[in-house]
């Protein structure tokens, strides 16, 4: 009885690991895995996916703001690939983007009284998703109204702009959708300092 337990354990464990390593080799073709970002650098290290098929930047930020200011964000979002990619763009792409703001020092975030807005209603048809062909770019705007946020003056923080596909694959009409189900875009951090005057 004891000799059938361990043999049976040993089967266990031996299946166990075919499954496991059966289930590695599935990720590995795949080419999907998690991106890792360093906020100092604005370094995006990961298995490519099997390469980054968008990119989204950040320009027209200055380097120092007050409090009250209102930081106006100029986005481009970048088709890196070399298929056509559609995004969704009902109530325009920059709804899918994300701004976090961290304390420079420390990347912890920064406190917000900011409630972010609803979703916009789901796709209707697939008149409700731009297409960009490869190496297009497309611009976009945003606002960050910083005093909704807990700063500190001379103190510097990191703005960090994030694209999110919308929705998921399945309500994209057949297309080949940047969906919900794909890796966060994150473009380089941008370094803000807030002064007192």
């Amino acid at each position: 009885m004891l000799i059938k337990t361990k043999i049976s354990c040993h089967i266990v464990g031996y299946a166990a690991g075919i499954v496991l390593l059966f289930s590695a080799a599935i990720l590995c073709e795949s080419g999907r895995a998690a991106t890792e970002v360093d906020l100092k650098s604005g370094d995006i290290d990961s298995v490519p996916y099997p390469v980054p098929l968008l990119s989204v930047s950040v320009r027209g930020v200055k380097k120092k703001y007050k409090k009250a200011d209102r930081v106006e964000l100029r986005l481009i979002l970048k088709n890196e690939s070399s298929s056509d990619i559609y995004i969704f763009d009902r109530g325009g792409w920059t709804t899918s983007v994300g701004i976090v703001l961290k304390d420079h020092s420390t990347g912890a975030d920064v406190p917000t009284s900011f409630a972010p807005l609803l979703l916009p209603p789901p796709p209707m048809s697939a008149r409700d998703f731009l297409k960009m062909i490869p190496g297009e770019r497309i611009e976009g705007k945003v606002a960050l109204l910083l005093s909704e946020y807990d700063l500190e003056t001379a103190h510097e923080y990191d703005l960090l702009v994030q694209y999110q596909g919308a929705v998921p694959k399945k309500m994209g009409f057949g297309l080949n959708l940047y969906s919900s189900e794909m890796p966060t875009i994150v473009a380089p951090p941008v370094s803000i300092e807030i002064v007192s005057h």
